[in-house]
């Protein structure tokens, strides 16, 4: 059997970090040996067959051109990835947007309790654990995405002599 192919689904327009989750998620399915890609075109998840991810579903469809009955639609074949800290009207929001969902999952425990306590059967999702994630490993052979990339410095290397605010004071 053939492993489903996952796509992955962000706001272009949003917040950087879920970018990163996104092109994590998507570097995790292709190592999980599933055809994977990073969605960040403004389309919705239409096709059933797929696995289709939707990183904070609260940017996702807020952020999205489409109408009411085309996010429900979206909703009902995708599995949103829920980022979003409970008692905010962001969280609020993503309850509304993942009811329809087959299945939800949310990197925060603390999410996850409060979308079960809300009725919706969540699971937790734990990130980490891609090679891209570690900045020792040799550079990733998984597809480029289309976010930015951080930048990490090398580390500073400590001052000799005497720390500056004393440096004058003999």
């Amino acid at each position: 059997m053939t492993a489903r192919p996952v796509n992955v689904f962000v706001a272009a327009r949003g917040n950087d970090f879920m970018a990163d989750i996104a092109a994590w998620l998507v570097e995790a399915a292709a190592l999980a040996g599933h055809r994977s890609q990073l969605v960040r075109d403004g389309s919705l998840p239409t096709d059933a067959a797929a696995i289709n991810l939707v990183v904070a579903p609260h940017e996702f469809y807020v952020l999205s051109d489409a109408d009411d009955a085309a996010i429900d639609a979206a909703a009902q074949c995708s599995i949103p990835v829920c980022t979003e800290q409970p008692g905010t009207s962001w969280f609020d929001m993503t309850v509304l947007l993942s009811r329809a969902s087959p299945m939800v999952l949310d990197i925060n425990t603390h999410g996850v309790a409060a979308l079960q306590a809300e009725g919706i059967e969540a699971q937790h999702l734990r990130l980490g654990g891609v090679p891209s994630m570690d900045r020792r490993s040799a550079p990733s052979t998984s597809p480029p995405s289309a976010h930015h990339q951080p930048t990490i410095s090398p580390p500073i290397s400590p001052p000799t002599g005497p720390p500056m605010c004393c440096s004058s004071v003999a």
